[in-house]
């Protein structure tokens, strides 16, 4: 396939002061077969006004308003809207390098998904933060399996790290009923239909990192994981997959034990572990003696 069209979709709410950082960095790539779908999710901002601003500076922008249902609704309607045979996830907050398409089209040559690096910077000072780097690379004969039990723990994928063929995701949308994690479940969903993964260890993607994200909001992510991971048992168990209804089984009772079992449960289940291995080794001493 030569010069595939390259659909990116771009979610927007209430971020214009964002959009055109992001836009920019769209128009600056390299490779120029691609067609932008800008999703205005209902936004009360002026994300409209500075939508239309790019229309009309470049065809290859394409600008929908639709009732707010959430980032998910969203990228939905503009997964239904692409043209391209291919697909690049892009939240109107980040950025992406302009060789991007350029270099990870040479990976889909061969792959069906190609994952690239990114930098996490603060919203306010762009300094990097290496606290919230966690590495996108999963192994690539087993990424199936560890997307699901590495998650977030041990692995992420920021969304616009990300370029995939279409065709692989046909059959797949975003849960509209998740409001975190839906990101995660996608890509395992997508990953498990893919026969090629490719990691590019380029970087590729800048991750913006804002105080007011909902991902700083420790309840709330804990228990959207946990609803994400049985979203994931229901998929398998209706795929009559087994094996990987099993990983998902398996995150699911890692979330809960992480973030269901009290603090003092956890305690007490230490102590019993411990005290009598030190009472053993005690009365070992003093026979000992």
């Amino acid at each position: 396939m030569e010069n595939p069209l390259i659909s990116i979709i771009v979610p927007c709410y209430n971020q214009a002061q964002y959009l055109d950082e992001c836009l920019q960095s769209v128009l600056d790539q390299t490779y120029p077969n691609w067609e932008c779908i800008i999703v205005n999710d209902g936004s009360p901002d002026n994300t409209e006004e500075v939508a239309k601003k790019w229309t009309a500076k470049d065809s290859r922008f394409r600008y929908f308003y639709k009732e707010n249902k959430g980032v998910n609704s969203a990228r939905n309607f503009g997964l239904k809207q692409s043209k391209g045979e291919m697909i690049q996830l892009l939240d109107c907050d980040d950025i992406i390098s302009k060789d991007k398409f350029h270099e990870q089209l040479k990976d889909l040559v061969d792959h069906d998904v190609s994952v690239c690096d990114y930098f996490p910077f603060n919203d306010l000072t762009r300094e990097y933060l290496k606290g919230r780097y966690i590495s996108p690379f999963f192994n690539e004969s087993f990424f199936k399996k560890e997307v699901i039990l590495d998650w977030e723990f041990k692995k992420i994928i920021p969304c616009h790290c990300v370029l995939f063929k279409k065709k692989i995701a046909d059959q797949l949308s975003f849960d509209e009923n998740l409001v975190n994690h839906e990101d995660w479940v996608f890509w395992v969903q997508l990953f498990y239909n893919v026969d090629q993964y490719k990691n590019n260890t380029n970087v590729f993607a800048l991750y913006r990192i804002r105080e007011a994200s909902n991902c700083n909001n420790a309840k709330l992510m804990q228990s959207g994981f946990l609803k994400a991971s049985k979203t994931l048992m229901k998929y398998f168990k209706f795929k009559n997959d087994k094996e990987y209804y099993n990983y998902s089984k398996l995150k699911n009772i890692e979330l809960r034990n992480k973030y269901l079992i009290p603090f003092d449960v956890k305690v007490k289940r230490f102590l019993l572990l411990f005290i009598p291995s030190f009472i053993i080794r005690q009365k070992d001493k003093f026979l000992k003696k």
